[in-house]
């Protein structure tokens, strides 16, 4: 630099221009590792953020597959939620239909069970006539007694005198109009039990005496006196028929058929009744107390 210095003064002018311009290198190298700083701050920044940011995206994917799962959860809950309503619907239209149909199959039961009570009272009325006709012309003089033992051991299921059975016939007892009138009672015993006379008389009836009007009841007619006969009524004819005959004397206690469900009736059973007189009376007025 001296010697290509054209004087003094210019050799000063140069080292001047030289020491300025290194004092400015230095300022910009020294800007520059700040920059160079700096920016290795903000990259190492930006690597920590793309690092939060890969673990957010990662989360949200997880959050997603478990929203996705809850949804799919959700929706079948409500698809089996709809199904049980509707299956609820179903059900309950299914009851309201069932229903309607046991209270129709009920009113026909009950139209049924009229129709069989009017028809069995209709066909009772007409053995009392029977038994005080058969009785008078028995031969036998006034009887007097009363009846040595039941017919049959069993449930009374249906006693003498007014009833509240509906269907039933209306008739006179004791001066006074009954709307329902069971002439009888009604025994309840098993099928094939043995019925005996209560008392010695002669059989004027056995067999279906109202078979022409529909009655295929088995009935048995003892006249006990001219006054007094006692009937018996649904026996069985087919496997045990009566063992006694028309014109046939028997004694108290001697088996003169067995219990059926002939005629009219919804049960094994004893009608069993006592003619007094031309009218039927209360059978627990001459029977034996139990």
């Amino acid at each position: 630099m001296l010697l290509s210095s054209s004087s003094l003064a210019d050799f000063v002018t140069r080292v001047e221009n030289m020491v300025i311009v290194d004092r400015q290198d230095r300022l910009l190298v020294d800007e520059i590792r700040q920059l160079q700083d700096s920016t290795k701050k903000k990259q190492d920044q930006v690597a920590t953020d793309l690092k939060e940011i890969d673990g957010l995206q990662k989360q949200i994917e997880v959050q997603k597959v478990t929203l996705a799962q809850q949804k799919t959860q959700y929706d079948q809950m409500v698809a089996a939620a709809a199904a049980s309503i509707d299956e609820q619907g179903s059900l309950a239209q299914q009851a309201a239909t069932q229903r309607d149909a046991a209270l129709g199959q009920k009113y026909q039961a009950d139209q049924q069970t009229s129709d069989l009570n009017q028809k069995l009272q209709d066909a009772q009325a007409q053995y009392e006539q029977l038994a005080a006709e058969l009785a008078a012309k028995s031969g036998l003089a006034v009887w007097t007694g009363r009846l040595v033992n039941w017919p049959v051991n069993g449930v009374i299921t249906q006693g003498f005198g007014p009833t509240s059975f509906w269907g039933e016939p209306s008739a006179w007892y004791n001066g006074v109009w009954y709307p329902h009138f069971h002439n009888g009672l009604d025994i309840a015993a098993p099928m094939y039990t043995p019925i005996v006379a209560p008392a010695a008389g002669r059989v004027v009836t056995v067999g279906k005496p109202y078979l022409a009007w529909g009655d295929s009841a088995e009935i048995v007619i003892i006249a006990h006196g001219g006054n007094f006969s006692t009937l018996y009524g649904h026996l069985d004819d087919s496997a045990r028929p009566p063992v006694v005959s028309v014109g046939q004397w028997v004694r108290a206690g001697q088996i003169i058929g067995y219990v059926g469900m002939t005629g009219w009736t919804t049960g094994p059973h004893l009608h069993f009744m006592t003619i007094v007189d031309g009218h039927a009376q209360d059978p627990l007025a001459y029977l034996p107390p139990r």
